[in-house]
């Protein structure tokens, strides 16, 4: 299950493919937008580290992973909203971009990372707790491919989307789509939901 919801998440909800193109066309600013976009997921990720402390109190992993990743799904929601308001504004360039849209991009952008962040330390617990010793390095390999395909699949997703409709939507649709999927995944999985900490099995 923790395997669906991430492929999921990264399917849907990887809008990396987008950056150079968005700052090029959408938000401006070129090269040094694309990466400032790139960072902010790394920002993210790293400030919700120096506050996980918190994270190892809660003890039910499943019911962390799925909220995680639906936090993450509107994290991303929220990017491609705010690129949606760009579509108003004048046309942005190299030379002047749109300054607040690229702020707030990263912002939401954060949020996703710190999300992503908090459903890895709750998988990658799961894993080592919960697996016996005779299935972890098989489901280590399964593990590896989501977390290192996913992320390829959501590119060709992103990118396949905008190519017939426009840079927003693809974010802003699979944002809800991240929401909707996980939301059904638990839902459907009650053993998933109640999986213990204090008790792993897996």
């Amino acid at each position: 299950m923790q395997f669906l919801l991430d492929i999921t998440a990264m399917t849907f909800g990887q809008p990396l493919a987008l950056f150079p193109a968005l700052g090029t066309v959408l938000l401006g600013g070129g090269a040094l937008t694309t990466g400032i976009l790139t960072a902010a997921v790394a920002v993210g990720t790293f400030v919700s580290s120096l506050f996980s402390g918190r994270v190892v109190h809660y003890r039910w992993h499943g019911i962390g992973i799925a909220r995680a990743v639906q936090a993450y799904g509107a994290a991303i929601a929220l990017f491609g909203a705010i690129l949606l308001t760009g579509v108003f504004l004048p046309p942005a360039s190299e030379q002047v971009p749109h300054m607040l849209l690229i702020a707030l991009a990263c912002l939401a952008l954060a949020l996703s990372g710190a999300a992503d962040n908090v459903s890895s330390i709750y998988r990658n617990t799961m894993m080592q707790a919960a697996v016996p010793d005779a299935m972890r390095g098989r489901l280590q390999g399964i593990f590896i491919i989501v977390v290192a395909g996913g992320p390829r699949v959501g590119a060709l997703y992103v990118g396949a989307l905008a190519t017939v409709t426009s840079l927003w939507f693809p974010p802003l649709l699979g944002g809800f789509l991240v929401i909707g999927i996980a939301a059904t995944l638990a839902r459907l999985s009650p053993r998933f939901r109640a999986y213990d900490a204090l008790s792993p099995e897996a």
